[in-house]
This record gives structure tokens, C-alpha cells and sequence, in this order.
């Protein structure tokens, strides 16, 4: 954070690596606000109680009443809202077919009929030997 030490008065942790590589106190670096003095002064007169409401005085000022909701505190919705009739947004297709069985219902990882991709590969390696054995 670019002025840092001119808003909080208060050096940062490059600076102060910087003082005490020069052999020099930080402290000394620091706003005088926030030094003992400086606080003792500050708390030295007494602070008041601020009385209760039923105690203020009575004003002849207009009541100031907040302003009207003009949207409800929560997040946007994102969705349209449909009406009851109307069909719910989903997938495009709600049909899956199984690329191995070429059968509508399920995909390949549930498929049970036809040759799972682990049986397929072994047919492959099987077939390729027995190929290369017959020449």
C-alpha cells in the first residue's frame, strides 16, 4: 500500500527493516498521536454520559423516517421465474445412449449388455496376437 506511513503515521515493515539496518529507532519514526503523551492528554478531561432518550429535549424538527425498500437485501436471482405451465429449463437431450450397445438409457460406464472399453481392449490385444501368430 502506496503512503502508507503518511496516513497512519506509522512506518512499514520495509521501512522499519530499513531504520534498524541504519542503527536507528523506529519508534522514533512514529507519529508523535501515538505516543504516551499524547493519549494521557487526550483522556485527560472527563468524558460525559450521554443521557438517555427519554432525557433528550424535545425539538420541533420534521420526523425523517428511512427511505422506502425498493429491492429486497439478498442475492439476484438468476433464473427467469416460469410460470406453473410452463416447462422447467434442463438438459437438451433427455435421453443418454450407450456409444459401446448403441442402446438408449444408459452410457458407457453402466452398460452391461455389449462389451464394456476394458473388454474391448483386451479383444484388441487378443486378436492382434492371434494375427501375428497365424503369419
Amino acid at each position: 500500500m502506496y503512503n502508507a506511513w503518511k496516513i497512519t503515521g506509522i512506518p512499514c515493515k520495509h521501512a522499519v527493516r530499513a531504520i534498524l539496518h541504519s542503527s536507528q529507532d523506529p519508534i522514533r519514526f512514529c507519529s508523535d498521536w501515538y505516543s504516551c503523551k499524547m493519549y494521557k492528554q487526550a483522556y485527560a478531561s472527563i468524558i460525559r454520559s450521554i443521557p438517555d432518550p427519554e432525557h433528550w429535549p424535545e425539538m420541533q424538527f420534521p420526523l425523517i423516517k428511512p427511505p422506502m425498500m425498493k429491492r429486497v437485501i439478498e442475492r439476484p436471482i438468476k433464473n427467469k421465474k416460469r410460470k406453473a405451465d410452463e416447462e422447467q429449463k434442463g438438459k437438451k437431450s433427455k435421453t443418454v445412449k450407450c456409444s459401446i450397445c448403441k442402446e438408449f438409457g444408459h452410457n458407457v460406464k453402466t452398460c452391461n449388455g455389449g462389451l464394456t472399453a476394458k473388454q474391448k481392449k483386451g479383444k484388441r490385444t487378443i486378436s492382434t496376437r492371434s494375427s501375428s501368430k497365424a503369419s
